[in-house]
């Protein structure tokens, strides 16, 4: 599910640069005025990278917490029926 939002946000992404690209391209301004557009859009475009980077950085943390979680479940399972070796709690964490 994580990768589906991943490409979800990166096909968005593109989409907008390619837009914003073509629209400054075929845009009647001169030089100077396009460069200025561009140096005015660039501030808004990382600032919305940055939240997008922390909306998928969050995400991906509560994706290893949630990993965790089930490995430690399923290595208790495990232990109930005796059908692992003994793995020490340190190992567990490192994970």
């Amino acid at each position: 599910m994580a990768n589906n939002s991943s490409n979800i946000f990166f096909a968005a992404l593109s989409g907008a640069v390619v837009g914003t690209v073509v629209g400054l391209l075929f845009a009647p301004k001169t030089g100077e005025d396009t460069r200025r557009v561009i140096l005015s859009k660039k501030g808004e475009i990382l600032d919305i990278m940055n939240k997008k980077i922390d909306v998928l950085k969050e995400s991906h943390q509560k994706l290893c917490e949630d990993l965790k979680v089930k490995f430690k479940e399923k290595h208790e399972a495990m232990k109930a029926k005796k059908g692992c070796k003994k793995v020490e709690e340190n190992d567990v964490e490192a994970i």
